[in-house]
């Protein structure tokens, strides 16, 4: 079972990469529905699910790619439990606005996952922009992007999870004293 860093710790993870249903030889979508695993569709088969299953039934998670459109998905996008954002290349920076995008425009509250070109110093720019699970592609990799969450949870930067940066919030403070 791989291990991933989710709310900054490594911890075992049963969610599996699918690029589509040749890769577990089924005979249709709904068959991903009827195992006990835990699967990551691309979105042309994601889209696909949406539209045949009932809201009872957990959908499986959902594949993007950094550049993806979002405006397609802006109406079902709320039923997906997790959504993973692939990153093509390390210095590809179109995950981080797709993930500040779902959180802060599309209001995804599921789990938002980064998996690809990851570097470990890259982990707590991810966290800040609405990520809070992440694969890596090196096993050894997570204990260094661990240390490096611990270093920079000290920020004087807003993110999606902390809009206000410290200054902002004592001058808050300092304005409710007054008042």
């Amino acid at each position: 079972m791989q291990q991933i860093i989710k709310d900054g710790v490594i911890q075992s993870d049963d969610w599996i990469l699918v690029s589509g249903p040749d890769e577990l030889q089924t005979e249709g979508r709904s068959d991903y529905l009827q195992t006990d695993n835990r699967y990551i569709l691309p979105v042309e088969d994601w889209l696909q699910l949406v539209y045949e299953i009932s809201d009872s039934i957990e959908l499986p998670g959902l594949w993007l790619n950094g550049n993806a459109d979002l405006e397609s998905l802006r109406t079902d996008i709320h039923k997906a439990p997790l959504v993973a954002v692939e990153f093509s290349a390390f210095t590809d920076g179109s995950g981080f606005s797709t993930a500040s995008l779902l959180r802060e425009e599309f209001g995804f509250s599921g789990e938002l996952r980064a998996f690809g070109a990851i570097l470990p110093d890259q982990v707590p720019y991810l966290i800040r922009c609405g990520f809070n699970s992440v694969m890596l592609s090196q096993p050894q990799d997570l204990e260094l992007a661990v240390a490096q969450l611990e270093i920079a949870r000290h920020s004087y930067q807003g993110s999606v999870d902390r809009p206000r940066t410290p200054f902002q919030q004592r001058v808050l403070k300092q304005r409710v004293k007054q008042s």
